[in-house]
């Protein structure tokens, strides 16, 4: 049995699954940023172009978590 208010286990969740979140959006950063030094070292525009509106994208949906 878990003790405790049951609003306060709540908002612990919802912390915690904010937490999860950010986490799940900084490794995505990560994998991004390789991706981006990546094709900026092989001169790859299109690539670059990509990889930069995706980090855009994942950096503004990181913003409302």
């Amino acid at each position: 049995m878990i003790e405790g208010d049951p609003a306060e286990r709540r908002g612990e969740f919802e912390a915690l699954l904010r937490e999860l979140h950010r986490e799940h959006y900084r490794t995505l950063q990560e994998a991004l940023r390789n991706r981006i030094k990546a094709a900026e070292s092989v001169r790859n525009e299109s690539e670059l172009a990509a990889a930069l509106a995706e980090f855009d994208r994942v950096s503004r949906e990181m913003y409302h978590v």
